[in-house]
């Protein structure tokens, strides 16, 4: 049973370092839908493009709606060197923190990951011990914060320190092929470039981030699928992402089944008493 609980317990870096996108599931059920919510009261400037181009723009980005806090269960499995699956809860809270917790058995929580400012804490509570880091230790050099992985769970489009997408949409790029659309930034990083893409539903169905230079590939790639109407905007229930780690690929899972969005919430971010601290360079070789 250790070994099999370490698996879980292995699985918590990999879980936010993957980001997201989209599986084939159960429909997310969310009692706090309310289709007119999200566009009533929203203006969104049209960029210097055609008007219809301008509008089907305007209409995605609009979609992207407000929220401060946000909870779910669902499941969570990897494929790869190693394979798991387990039943998960998130919790979020608006630009602020975000936790994941694994609970493979009878709902029993076995470990957790924390992000929050520009760290990221591992917990493994089966073996007393603890990683705490710069979240650069799971982004593998892309300078994501804490919202952009937000939106990266949720499937939901953003601009690499920008803020809210509604208020940056001049840094974007739009363009559509027949009934897809693409947004991507107007000046792409140095080292990668990542763009969006849209069906003709308006509903997100990836993201896909890719080196620039010498080599073909992506450094991520996710599918999104199940995408609802719910008080945040459109939002993914589904998420498969594929990438890879230390030269193997691996598949990520991850399934919402239901949403609660601005309760009142607190996400807490103290490491238990008497817990080893653990290095972060030998997370892989210790938890593995």
């Amino acid at each position: 049973m250790g070994k099999q609980i370490n698996k879980w317990i292995w699985a918590l870096p990999v879980l936010l370092a993957l980001t997201v996108s989209c599986h084939t599931g159960k429909k997310v059920v969310d009692s706090n839908v309310a289709p007119n919510s999200v566009t009533e009261g929203v203006t969104v400037p049209a960029p210097a493009q055609g008007q219809a181009v301008a509008s089907r723009f305007s209409q995605i980005v609009a979609k992207q709606g407000g929220w401060t806090t946000m909870q779910s269960g669902g499941s969570v499995s990897i494929s790869g060197a190693k394979s798991f699956s387990s039943s998960m809860q998130i919790k979020m809270v608006r630009d602020r923190a975000i936790l994941i917790s694994l609970r493979p058995i009878l709902g029993i929580e076995v470990g957790k990951l924390i992000i929050t400012g520009d760290s990221v804490i591992v917990i493994d509570k089966v073996h007393k011990q603890y990683i705490a880091e710069n979240v650069s230790l799971i982004t593998n050099g892309i300078p994501a914060t804490v919202s952009t992985v937000q939106d990266l769970f949720l499937g939901r489009a953003f601009l690499l320190g920008g803020g809210d997408l509604r208020q940056n949409m001049d840094k974007l790029k739009f363009t559509e092929d027949g009934s897809i659309a693409v947004i991507e930034p107007k000046e792409q990083p140095k080292e990668f470039s990542y763009s969006f893409t849209y069906g003709s539903n308006d509903k997100i169905l990836s993201v896909n981030v890719a080196p620039n230079g010498a080599g073909t590939g992506s450094l991520y790639k996710a599918d999104y699928s199940n995408v609802q109407l719910t008080l945040a905007g459109n939002v993914a229930g589904a998420v498969s992402v594929s990438t890879e780690l230390k030269g193997t690929r691996f598949n990520l899972d991850l399934e919402y089944n239901s949403f609660r969005w601005n309760e009142p919430l607190d996400i807490d971010a103290n490491i238990p008493a008497g817990y080893k601290k653990i290095s972060g360079r030998n997370l892989l070789n210790i938890l593995g």
